[in-house]
């Protein structure tokens, strides 16, 4: 038993040393050679005495799930942001399933969108197409379906004609019932009233609120007080909410 595993070890030993001396002759003769075409050959040659395993060196990339939020109740696109330290220009870019950046119901669900991602631009709609674009639900339980219709005919309907990013462009967006000659924000309710628009101080869900140089889109009447949705008031372009008394505001119906 002995003298065989004496023979074997003998074998193994022979091997090796021809193994590696076929190595060293076979890169030498590489090293050598100048002839054109060289370098492929040399590659060819080198690749049986490079092997490695590179299945067991390479990291597994794992498919990471990407964040996801579902909206509630009183939420906006720049609310979401805020919490997610992103921008909602991003999250509409990200969320192509939107129409629009402000049409957005509790329910649904919204991707964060990573900070590295690189996003397309989507071009954001001038208005908000037809008077049934949003039913919405009020925290006093009365349901709304787009916005309440004094007539069967839109009044003065037409594209936004206001300058983007501001606080009138926004409400118009809201509104697109509404003219495009109501002017600056401080004097929407008087040209409304002028126009024979319905104006009054009871808000209303759907109703434009104006208070001084800024208007507002109301979004849920509760008790004394009201959510309204508005831009410009955080910043130029900036979509934001918050509740506050509703006899701060005049409405336009």
């Amino acid at each position: 038993m002995r003298k065989t595993a004496l023979a074997g070890l003998l074998v193994m030993t022979i091997l090796f040393m021809s193994s590696s001396k076929a190595s060293a002759d076979t890169l030498g003769l590489i090293q050598s050679d100048n002839r054109p075409g060289a370098d492929l050959t040399r590659l060819a040659a080198l690749a049986p005495l490079t092997q490695i395993n590179t299945a067991a060196i390479e990291p597994e990339l794992e498919g990471l799930e990407p964040v996801k939020y579902k909206v509630v109740a009183q939420d906006s696109l720049s609310k979401i942001a805020e919490t997610y330290n992103t921008t909602w220009q991003r999250l509409f870019n990200k969320n192509t399933a939107l129409a629009h950046p402000d049409l957005i119901k509790p329910g649904d669900e919204l991707v964060i969108p990573s900070p590295d991602e690189t996003l397309e631009e989507r071009n954001i709609p001038e208005a908000v197409r037809g008077p049934a674009a949003i039913k919405q639900t009020t925290t006093n339980s009365q349901t709304r379906t787009g916005y309440e219709q004094t007539s069967k005919t839109l009044r003065g309907y037409s594209s936004n004609g206001y300058i983007s990013g501001y606080c009138t462009w926004y409400a118009k967006n809201r509104r697109p019932d509404l003219p495009n000659s109501l002017g600056n924000a401080n004097t929407w309710v008087s040209r409304a009233q002028a126009q024979g628009i319905p104006t009054g101080s009871t808000p209303r869900v759907g109703a434009i609120g104006q208070q001084g140089m800024h208007v507002v889109y109301v979004e849920a009447v509760s008790g004394e007080t009201v959510t309204v949705s508005e831009m410009n008031f955080r910043g130029r372009g900036v979509i934001s909410s918050r509740t506050v008394p509703a006899s701060y505001f005049r409405y336009i119906y």
